[in-house]
């Protein structure tokens, strides 16, 4: 996120807990949208506990799982960003090749399909869509866009001027 001003933060509500049960997220996240359940504190002690008594255990071959969430591993969970999808990203781009690019983009769509995000848990419903004239105007969504405090080494020089610029075309506010 960079070096910003608490200004930035207090109250902004940028973050979601996934993965934690609505009593977790009562009592120690105040606040924090959940649109998703998860563990509660009986399953976090548990997998703690274990984790502690693996990591102290007396015989050598109990070792810890590599665990993680962020990086590749064989065998290990799913990811987005592996190698087969990185390489065709990296072809298509080299070689400026769009065909390339149709069949990365195919990979990373079956991806999300594969459980790697909850948008590929999603089904879509049929709507039916509501009338223009009940949709709030574009000039009154836009007066409600703002950005953070953030101090001038967090972002360049000419990230504030395009963040200011772009507010006051919109009618948004800038606090840059």
């Amino acid at each position: 996120m960079g070096i910003s001003t608490i200004q930035s933060y207090r109250g902004a509500q940028v973050f979601e807990a996934v993965g934690l049960g609505e009593k977790v997220v009562d009592r120690y996240f105040t606040g924090t949208p959940s649109r998703v359940s998860g563990a509660e504190l009986d399953v976090l002690a548990k997998e703690a506990l274990a984790r502690h008594k693996k990591g102290f255990a007396k015989e050598i071959a109990s070792t810890l799982e590599l665990g993680g969430q962020y990086h590749w591993r064989r065998g290990e969970e799913k990811h987005m960003l592996n190698p087969n999808a990185i390489g065709l990203l990296q072809h298509a781009t080299r070689s400026n090749d769009y065909a390339t690019f149709k069949k990365f983009s195919a990979h990373a769509d079956k991806e999300s399909t594969r459980q790697c995000t909850l948008r590929g848990l999603f089904k879509f419903k049929t709507a039916h869509p509501i009338p223009i004239d009940d949709v709030e105007p574009v000039e009154e969504i836009t007066k409600r866009f703002c950005t953070g405090a953030m101090s001038i080494g967090s972002i360049s020089r000419e990230a504030h001027e395009t963040l200011a610029i772009a507010m006051n075309r919109l009618g948004g506010r800038s606090n840059t």
